[in-house]
């Protein structure tokens, strides 16, 4: 897939998809964000119960201008965990330019402590420049083991379990 805008990566890192601001496709698209305007891509709710080491990973293509006028941002269950460069003055000109496809990784221990974790990505905008805004790709939560034994419904059968069918309940496939 080739995506229109500038601002934007020709293709995804992985596979053929990515999402992302106005990436040029269809009418009415130029691949830049929209002005005035705060959009925020939100994951689901993601168990990480019992896990520890818990990070969060992800390719990005990020194209805002500073931060003091357009905030770039990553929040973990409401908290700030990252945001582009904000210059402390309005004569502000350090713009987040990714040139190429940058892999991000972001440490969630505190977060993943209540055993659940909400990933958001938001960009709030001025009225003036506008870029080609977040373009994610390769999303993911990763994690070491588990801290208390097994986990049912991790994916993997471990010491302890007979299957992995999603839930800790014995015998039912």
């Amino acid at each position: 897939m080739n995506f229109a805008g500038i601002n934007d990566p020709a293709s995804a890192v992985s596979g053929t998809r990515v999402v992302g601001q106005d990436l040029g496709i269809g009418n009415n698209r130029n691949g830049l964000y929209s002005r005035e305007q705060s959009e925020t891509l939100r994951s689901p709710v993601i168990d990480v119960t019992g896990r520890t080491g818990v990070r969060l990973q992800f390719k990005r293509w990020l194209s805002v201008e500073d931060g003091f006028y357009d905030p770039a941002v990553v929040e973990v269950d409401g908290a700030e965990v990252w945001h582009n460069f904000t210059s402390p003055t309005d004569d502000a000109i350090t713009h987040h330019r990714d040139r190429e496809w940058r892999f991000h990784d972001i440490e969630l221990t505190q977060q993943a402590a209540d055993g659940n974790v909400q990933v958001s990505f938001s960009l709030t905008s001025d009225q003036e420049l506008t870029f080609g805004g977040w373009t994610i790709d390769d999303f993911c939560i990763v994690a070491r083991g588990s801290a208390t034994g097994p986990v049912c419904g991790n994916g993997a059968t471990e010491a302890g379990e007979t299957c992995d069918d999603g839930n800790t309940a014995s015998g039912d496939g």
